[in-house]
């Protein structure tokens, strides 16, 4: 049996997503989907959260400002 008919499952790291605003929207649905369950499902961990968020937006502006 070939590996792909054993586990039919969906691979998210495979679905092909344009980029442009196709993309972004993408992007935007996936955002809203993981913070709201993840507020949802374990509030007590929103710090967390709170905390990726900073820290990766710390790290964009630093590359951003890196490159040029």
């Amino acid at each position: 049996m070939d590996r792909l008919e054993q586990n039919s499952g969906t691979a998210v790291g495979k679905a092909p997503i344009p980029g442009g605003v196709v993309g972004v929207m993408a992007a935007i649905v996936c955002l809203v989907v993981f913070v709201t369950g993840f507020l949802v499902g374990m509030p007590e961990l929103s710090y967390f959260l709170v905390g990726a968020v900073a820290t990766g937006g710390a790290v964009a502006t630093i590359l951003h400002f890196s490159r040029r």
